[in-house]
């Protein structure tokens, strides 16, 4: 509404000083004319004095000389006043056209607001569809890239950030249970290693592979008393 309103104030100021000359003029004009009339009919009552006064002097001076005075100051009158009236009807058509002129201007200005409204709406609905085109691209784009890496450096970081999928992680919330007798645990594992160990078949002429109990060197007799 603000940039509207300064389009409008510009616009009437502009259209002021395109007419304000002519404006301006037609009313120096029409003073002018206003200063003849007033003269005009300061010399119509000069005529109608001397009419009164020849009408007095009649009676004693001849009519004729006079009558053809009259006639001619009449004739005068009636040419002055021709002219003033055609001098109003200028002025009253110049009114006119500054009328017409003043409407022009003020429907040009309407229909320049009206353009102005529908431009800023079309503005509008162009920001709209090129913020929906932007986020569409860019999800698009998003949905669209690769999932394995393309750089010898992303390549790099997966295999060292990689957790194998057979290791559990620990429980956090997990406490470890504390054993009791570590001796005996100890001796149960070495007791299943021996097993372990004496039910897989050796084959001809092989030797058993040493237990890791033999290799420590310890009793499981003298553990398990």
């Amino acid at each position: 509404m603000s940039e509207q309103a300064a389009f409008q104030e510009t616009l009437s100021s502009e259209i002021q000083s395109f007419l304000k000359p002519g404006v301006e003029s037609i009313m120096t004009s029409i003073s002018s004319i206003q200063t003849n009339q007033a003269e005009l009919l300061s010399r119509i009552c000069d005529l109608m004095k001397t009419l009164e006064d020849f009408r007095e002097v009649a009676t004693i001076v001849p009519l004729d000389e006079y009558s053809n005075k009259l006639r001619t100051a009449n004739k005068r009158v009636t040419k002055l006043s021709g002219k003033v009236l055609t001098v109003q009807q200028r002025v009253g058509k110049m009114h006119r056209q500054v009328r017409d002129m003043v409407e022009r201007e003020k429907h040009a200005l309407e229909e320049l607001s009206g353009e102005v409204d529908q431009l800023k709406v079309g503005n509008g609905e162009a920001m709209a569809a090129l913020a929906a085109v932007t986020a569409e691209g860019i999800s698009e784009t998003l949905s669209e890239t690769p999932a394995e890496f393309t750089t010898e450096e992303q390549r790099l970081e997966s295999t060292s950030t990689s957790v194998p999928e057979n290791v559990e992680e620990p429980d956090p919330t997990h406490e470890p249970a504390i054993d009791a007798a570590p001796e005996s645990a100890a001796v149960e594992e070495a007791a299943e290693e021996a097993a372990s160990v004496e039910s897989v078949p050796g084959q001809a002429g092989d030797e058993a592979p040493e237990t890791d109990q033999e290799k420590l060197g310890i009793d499981t007799a003298k553990l398990v008393e």
